[in-house]
Parts: C-alpha cells; sequence; structure tokens
C-alpha cells in the first residue's frame, strides 16, 4: 500500500471529513453552493493545525467564527497557518507583502473569548473542539445544548461519568459527536483490520506495542512583556506559562495520560475488541528539568483477557510435545505496552500488532509494514 502521510491524510479526509460527517454533510442531499459553517473552539497549536492542513482550504467548509480565551490566537483570519512549510508561531507571524495579499484572500472568522458568547451569536453547524482535555466535556454538552454536532480532540473526556453523560446527550438529541481517534479511519489502519479480523493473517494475538517519542522540550515561548486584558485576566485566572503549556502540568490536565496516551491504547482496544481489566505505570520527570510536573517519560502496561467469546479469538495447535492441548485454547492473557519519552526520536509514534503468524508495524506517517513469521525466519511484505 502507498504511504499515507498524517498530513496528507488529513488533507484529504481528516478532519475537515470528520466534520462533514458530523455535520450530516452528503453531496447526494446538499445543492453545489451549500457549507458547512464552522466554529472553532480552541485555536492554539492543534487547532492551527487542524486550520492549516485541511479546513481553509476544504470547498465544503466555512470556518465562521473561531472562540479563544487568549487574545492572539482569535486572530485566525491572519495566520500563516495555511501557508507551506510554515514553521512559525503563527499568531505572531509578520507576513510579507505578498503573503498579505493572499491572506486577504481567505476568510477572517470572528473571534469571540468563549465558545457560550460564539454559540449564541453566531449561526454555525458543527464546532471543531481542540482545547485541554479537562474542558471538553462542558464545551460538548453546551455544543449539544444549542444543537450543534461536535468533532472534538482526544480525549472526549477526563473520567467514565463526563464521558458517559456525553453519550446519552447525544442518543437524546440525534447529534453526533466525533473524537479525533484519527487512526479508526485511515485507509492503512483500516487496511490492517481487515487482514487481521478478516483474513485471519496474524494468527493468534499475542501482544501490542505502541509508542510515542519526540526529542523536545514541549514548552510553548512566552512573551514576557504580554500582558493579560480585563476580559483574560478573568477568563483565564492562572499565569501565561500554565496557560499555554498546559501539557507540562499535571493540574488540571494530568499530562501525557490524556493528550497521547489515548491514541494509542484506542488501537490496542480496536484490535482486541474489549478493554484492558489491568494497568500499571511509571513514569518520571528525568531530563527536562524545566518546573513541568508531568513526566518527560513514561512506560504503561495494559492486561487484556482473551477468550473463546472474543470475535477474532484463534485456536491454535501445539507446537511442542510440552504444551497442554486442552489448556492451550482456553482463554489467555495478553499484554499491550505504551512507551512515551522526549529525548530521543527513535521509533517516532508507531503501534506494533503481534501474532504467532505475523505482525503488523503500524504509523500514520511513515505507512504499515506486515512481518510474517515462516518456517525460514522473517521477511517483510508491504500491505
Amino acid at each position: 500500500m502507498k504511504n499515507t502521510t498524517r498530513r496528507q491524510f488529513i488533507q484529504h479526509t481528516g478532519t475537515a471529513a470528520g466534520i462533514a460527517i458530523a455535520a450530516g454533510y452528503s453531496p447526494m442531499t446538499h445543492s453545489d453552493d451549500h457549507k458547512i459553517r464552522v466554529g472553532i473552539i480552541g485555536t492554539g497549536g492543534r487547532g492551527q493545525q487542524h486550520l492549516r492542513e485541511g479546513l481553509w482550504e476544504n470547498d465544503d467548509l466555512e470556518i465562521v467564527a473561531v472562540a479563544n480565551v487568549y487574545r492572539p490566537h482569535q486572530k485566525v483570519g491572519r495566520l500563516k497557518a495555511w501557508l507551506a512549510n510554515a514553521q512559525v508561531a503563527f499568531a505572531r507571524a509578520i507576513p510579507t507583502a505578498e503573503e498579505k495579499e493572499t491572506l486577504n484572500k481567505f476568510p477572517k472568522p470572528k473571534g469571540y473569548y468563549t465558545h457560550q458568547e460564539m454559540l449564541a451569536e453566531e449561526n454555525i453547524d458543527a464546532v471543531i473542539i481542540a482545547t485541554p482535555p479537562h474542558t471538553h466535556h462542558a464545551i460538548i454538552m453546551d455544543c449539544l445544548n444549542a444543537g450543534k454536532h461536535v468533532f472534538c480532540e482526544i480525549p472526549l473526556a477526563t473520567n467514565v461519568a463526563d464521558a458517559r453523560e456525553i453519550v446519552k446527550k447525544t442518543h437524546d438529541t440525534g447529534l453526533i459527536v466525533q473524537v479525533g481517534h484519527q487512526q479508526r479511519y485511515h485507509p492503512n489502519y483500516n487496511l490492517a483490520m481487515k487482514r487481521f479480523r478478516e483474513e485471519r493473517l496474524l494468527g493468534r494475538l499475542t501482544g501490542i506495542e505502541t509508542s510515542h517519542h519526540q526529542n523536545l522540550s514541549g514548552r510553548r515561548t512566552i512573551d514576557p512583556k504580554y500582558k493579560f486584558n480585563d476580559r483574560e485576566e478573568m477568563l483565564i485566572q492562572t499565569d501565561l506559562d500554565h496557560h499555554l503549556n498546559w501539557r507540562l502540568y499535571t493540574d488540571p490536565d494530568g499530562g501525557p495520560c490524556f493528550f497521547k496516551l489515548p491514541q494509542s491504547i484506542d488501537i490496542a482496544n480496536w484490535f482486541c475488541g474489549v478493554a484492558p481489566i489491568k494497568v500499571y505505570a511509571s513514569g518520571g520527570v528525568d531530563y527536562w528539568k524545566d518546573g513541568r510536573t508531568t513526566p518527560d517519560n513514561m512506560a504503561v502496561t495494559f492486561d487484556y483477557k482473551r477468550d473463546r467469546n472474543s470475535e477474532t479469538f484463534a485456536t491454535i495447535n501445539g507446537r511442542n510435545d510440552y504444551q497442554d492441548i486442552q489448556q492451550l485454547n482456553k482463554s489467555y492473557s495478553l499484554r499491550c505496552t505504551y512507551s512515551f519519552s522526549m529525548a530521543n526520536t527513535a521509533r517516532d509514534a508507531h503501534e506494533r500488532i503481534a501474532g504467532d503468524s505475523a505482525a503488523f508495524w503500524l504509523s500514520p506517517d511513515k505507512g504499515c509494514t506486515t512481518t510474517l513469521e515462516t518456517s525460514a525466519g522473517l521477511y517483510k511484505a508491504r500491505i
């Protein structure tokens, strides 16, 4: 299979497609001049990524408004976010004269300090939520109460009770909430799932390995001269460092367990068909000694119970004379390991789904590889 990078995927089928699905869009039922009117809540790093990697250039969408309590992030109409290879802090970028002329051709959505103001003032069909995890539940509920479909970044919520309340609300209203587990609709991952479930290519599922590795601090540079205005002072109620660098502080957003781990464990749950029954974790701040309270490295193990009632349970024959055939095809345990680090990029982000016949090596950016187990040893085949 031809490699599909995350950037290409988002441009063609990612958030833009997700919000179109959430808003009930269909080219068979909408007129040619109909555009889905979208509001974005949270235009920091991830919100700007959605803008530059798919939303601006999608003819089916119109970005009409944004909401962000931090004033510079409201000015998305003048961002360089859509420009190729832009690597600067978009809200502070100074465009060239040529870029200004091009920027002026793009829509300039209205900025609001709060999502409540945006929902009350704007006629929108759907919203994209890219705010810190602890805010998701309240914002989603407000959007559903306002009759809006939702595309929300991971995680859906930070506790089970809030997540269940959201699900119940979608059933009561008939509205859709889609969560940004993008691998679920990535073509590479769906092909791997097809080959696992239908072709039984892996044999018996024996283990899953997932990771996120990077070599950077994750800290956003703070302008020491920036001063809150009265609205920001009232709404943010914390210092600018904690507000912009929320990923580095456990209070209130919990660190990588909330903004990194959910993506990987969702893949493990998907292939196992069940949720884990146990979890073990350890981690610490051992490299970036800069005042953060969330770990810069972490190792987590999830235990899964596999039994004959599982849709993908595979029976096996004994492989040596010492195995107990009666015990061999009863329930067994499977472990998923997750590793996270911020001082080395080796292995980057990937999932390894292993069976006794083959293994899938999956990555949104680097494609997918199948490693087959044979009597002659290992060899690789592209899928």
